[in-house]
């Protein structure tokens, strides 16, 4: 399945108190749309980073429930632009504080 990047929440603070996560909301193939939430510094975070972008097009997602995407999916750039900098570096040069 794949689907455009139409929304990427800011950083928010997971209930754990401990780890931050962004939401990202999608309007797939079907017209349908679709969320999935990507918490930093999980694996799955790292496949995701560098695709982040508003407009871009994503393919292999993968559906958890009908408007739920499964952040473990194996995404790839279908159309759009990698982004320059991930979160991670950010947050290693202190951008975030």
């Amino acid at each position: 399945m794949f689907g455009e990047i139409i929304k990427i929440d800011n950083w928010k603070q997971a209930s754990d108190g401990k780890s931050v996560y962004k939401r990202v909301y999608f309007k797939l193939e079907s017209g349908a749309f679709a969320k999935t939430d990507l918490v930093f510094g999980f694996r799955n975070y790292k496949r995701w980073s560098k695709l982040l972008r508003i407009g871009n097009n994503l393919f292999n997602l993968k559906l958890r429930d009908k408007d739920t995407i499964d952040a473990d999916s194996r995404v790839h750039l279908l159309e759009g632009r990698k982004t320059a900098k991930t979160d991670e570096e950010l947050f290693k040069m202190g951008v975030f504080g």
